[in-house]
């Protein structure tokens, strides 16, 4: 099966769900595209380690600017603000892109800060 994978982190070995959940249905043979976020150097590091796990990723940095800039906007829209924190315009499109190709069987979107997209 072919499972996108919408989550505003990166999941390593502290956010163990996530992490634990793309392990397990790797071993179970389905082929994973995950889209995240980073904030840190260390998040973006722990990148490498899920890409070597064998996951595709679609992974775009998420800075301090966007966030405030995103908890503006929940402000002026009213919008709870951990519905608007992880929103990045350039994943968005990276993900309309991979839904308007076709090749997703299923897409899991986890945490409120992922309702967004």
């Amino acid at each position: 099966m072919n499972i996108l994978y919408v989550v505003p982190y990166v999941p390593n070995r502290i956010r163990v769900r996530s992490f634990q959940l793309l392990n397990s249905m790797l071993r179970r043979g389905h082929q994973v595209t995950l889209a995240t976020l980073w904030e840190s150097d260390a998040e973006h590091a722990d990148l490498d380690a899920l890409r070597a796990d064998g996951l595709r990723l679609l992974a775009f940095p998420l800075t301090r600017g966007r966030v405030w800039r995103n908890l503006l906007d929940a402000g002026v829209r009213t919008l709870p603000l951990q519905a608007r924190y992880s929103w990045q315009p350039t994943l968005a499109a990276a993900l309309a892109q991979e839904l308007a190709a076709g090749a997703v069987d299923v897409v899991h979107v986890e945490h409120l800060r992922g309702s967004e997209y």
